[in-house]
């Protein structure tokens, strides 16, 4: 996946972290889509099987070299950054692209005072200094800052006795992104983290991204962000250093690998990244174990897998 998709994705879980609420969304991957509002409401339908109209969808609508930014120093000279081979001792330049990239996001409802709502917020997360937060290696922090504009009411409102009550609220985001190339030709591969948050509620939401030189089909997969794996807790066990989540047809515990990592999010306090040491499906439901403490007992967030092959 490039860079610019990694963006993509990044400001599509932003928005799904700072609106869920409002509009009872799910999950970032039924609630959120990265399609243009013509094809939308289609798909979103498609994906959750029936019509719905509460939900968010945006689209990049303009990608340019920022000639402004070109001036500072990761524009200019690069990032010397270590191989992520531990065996490997050297270092690579890494070469900074500034880019300017400009979306359009709409929110949909058939409550009008939800899009209301929706608008006070996105206003006031201008003074949140607002921004995607990208590492390389861990390092080398580039802040992605994003800057709003004018809101416009889209709904087609002399249609609506015949196709339904739908409101429709369109925003514009602008990010000052970076893209990155590597002088070396090789496969070596290196991570990118992506910290998104929402410092009104102290909201710190971690996805690993890795980047290769060629194409790589598991590399791309590995990349996807949150498709269809999220689960929401059903149960908390901290004697046992468990978490439960429900079972599909075809059982959980297959993708909570013993040595991986499982990601807590939107819980009352357990919030974190956490070891897995063990999992099994039973009669309804999955168990994981976890090597970390599990601090507060309240049953509600979601699981995230990361690491999927």
């Amino acid at each position: 996946m490039s860079f610019l998709k990694a963006i993509d994705e990044g400001l599509r879980a932003s928005l799904f972290l700072k609106f869920e609420d409002i509009l009872d969304l799910a999950d970032v991957n039924t609630g959120v889509l990265l399609y243009p509002k013509e094809v939308a409401f289609r798909m979103v339908s498609e994906k959750k099987g029936k019509a719905i109209s509460e939900f968010i969808n945006l689209w990049r609508i303009k990608t340019g070299p920022s000639w402004a930014r070109q001036n500072t120093g990761a524009a200019r000279r690069g990032m010397r950054v270590a191989y992520t081979d531990d065996t490997n001792t050297s270092t690579e330049v890494v070469k900074a692209m500034a880019v300017d990239l400009e979306y359009n996001v709409w929110f949909w409802s058939k409550d009008l005072d939800k899009l209301n709502d929706i608008a006070e917020r996105y206003l006031f997360w201008q003074q949140d200094d607002p921004n995607l937060n990208l590492y390389y290696n861990d390092v080398y922090p580039a802040e992605l800052n994003l800057h709003f504009g004018e809101l416009i009411d889209e709904s087609n409102v002399p249609s609506m006795l015949d196709r339904g009550n739908h409101f429709i609220l369109r925003v514009p985001i602008k990010v000052d992104g970076w893209i990155f190339t590597s002088a070396d030709a090789g496969t070596v591969i290196h991570k990118i983290e992506l910290v998104l948050y929402d410092s009104q509620n102290l909201t710190d939401y971690r996805e690993c991204i890795y980047e290769t030189n060629e194409y790589d089909s598991t590399v791309e997969a590995t990349l996807k962000l949150n498709e269809e794996h999220i689960f929401g807790i059903l149960d908390v066990d901290a004697d046992t250093q468990t978490f439960s989540v429900s079972k599909t047809d075809t059982g959980n515990a297959s993708e909570f690998v013993a040595g991986e990592y499982l990601y807590v999010t939107d819980s009352t306090g357990n919030d974190g990244k956490y070891l897995i040491v063990s999992s099994a499906d039973e009669t309804t439901y999955t168990t994981i174990v976890v090597s970390e403490i599990i601090p507060n007992t309240t049953v509600d967030g979601n699981i995230i897998l990361k690491n999927i092959e």
